[in-house]
This record gives C-alpha cells, sequence and structure tokens, in this order.
C-alpha cells in the first residue's frame, strides 16, 4: 500500500512525499531526477524538469 503527505514549510515551500512498496523479488531500483535537468522526449523535444523527483 502507498501512502502520502503534503508539508508547507515556515517559508511557504511545498513538499509532497510518496511511500512506493517496491517487489523484493526483481531489480527495480529508484531513479532520481533533479531540478532543472535537461532531457528529450522520443520526439527529440527537449524539456527540463521543474521539480526534483525520486
Amino acid at each position: 500500500m502507498c501512502t502520502s503527505l503534503t508539508y508547507t514549510s515556515a517559508a511557504e515551500h511545498h513538499f509532497f512525499a510518496r511511500t512506493m512498496d517496491f517487489p523484493t523479488t526483481t531489480s527495480w531500483r529508484p531513479v532520481f531526477l533533479p531540478r532543472n535537468y535537461h532531457w528529450q522526449t522520443a520526439l527529440h523535444t527537449p524539456r527540463t524538469t521543474r521539480y526534483a523527483f525520486l
């Protein structure tokens, strides 16, 4: 089961967190994308992330 929560700091920064249940029998690994990460879509369109993701 997944759980999530939101948090707003005193400086008005908003945070979202979520737990994920990963199976232990596969080779899944979390991936981190930092804020302002530059990448291209499969259609060769450049994109930049606004937020960091894990």
